[in-house]
């Protein structure tokens, strides 16, 4: 299987072209038979509430 790591500053619910292009590719990947977690920010990630949306903190 082929494993696909997406990543957005933004994300459902959210309503822009960022977020829905992002649904829409994982919608088809899935389609495909392509497994995609989103990465994403804190906030997007929470609002989401989707086990698929991760959020990593990254130290600089």
């Amino acid at each position: 299987m082929i494993h696909v790591t997406l990543i957005a500053g933004t994300y459902e619910p959210t309503q822009c072209g960022v977020a829905n292009d992002t649904d829409r590719l994982r919608t088809h990947l899935n389609k495909l038979g392509v497994q995609s977690v989103v990465m994403t920010t804190y906030d997007a990630a929470q609002t989401a509430q989707n086990p698929n949306v991760k959020c990593y903190r990254f130290c600089a």
